[in-house]
């Protein structure tokens, strides 16, 4: 068990894992993967728990890991532009 790690089953029966964290006054989630094992998104519940720590262990030093990762998103875009894929 891992506090903050979170399940959300969807009305398709598809079931997404998500990281809860504390930053200030909020407490935003932050999606891991997906549970299911064909999908590209695949977290294994043991990867998640590990995540969710480390997620939370950044948080509780003042990091939100999805401003990390905005702050990524807009470098790539201004480097690559249109020829910016996910990988």
């Amino acid at each position: 068990m891992q506090i903050g790690l979170r399940a959300v089953i969807r009305k398709t029966g598809a079931v997404t894992l998500h990281a809860a964290y504390t930053i200030g006054d909020s407490r935003p989630l932050l999606k891991l993967g997906d549970l299911d094992r064909k999908s590209p998104e695949y977290v294994s519940i043991e990867d998640a728990r590990e995540l969710t720590k480390s997620i939370q262990h950044l948080a509780d030093r003042g990091i939100d890991v999805q401003e990390g990762l905005h702050r990524r998103l807009i470098s790539e875009l201004k480097t690559q532009g249109s020829r910016w894929r996910s990988k």
